[in-house]
């Protein structure tokens, strides 16, 4: 099964700016992905809902983005972080 073999997945959004407000909504200027072993990067980015230059505007979009990777069956620790803010 795929899924033994894959590992950790860890993406980092690389803010252009963030606003002051109770979420902090940010722009995202670039997207790093860490662990992967068996699957594509680009194979992650199909799935993973958020793109370079998307605004990011509620928590709940970086929970369906996590939802949206787990749901592929590739992953078991999905982490996203965000750089520089």
């Amino acid at each position: 099964m795929l899924r033994k073999f894959l590992r950790s997945l860890f993406i980092g959004l690389i803010l252009v700016h963030g606003q002051a407000n109770a979420f902090n909504a940010f722009t995202v200027k670039d997207i790093k992905v860490e662990g992967l072993q068996r699957i594509s990067l680009g194979t992650v980015l199909t799935y993973f809902p958020t793109r370079v230059r998307d605004k990011v505007s509620s928590g709940s979009e970086i929970g369906d983005a996590i939802r949206s990777l787990y749901a592929t069956g590739f992953f078991y620790d999905v982490k996203i972080s965000r750089d520089n803010g």
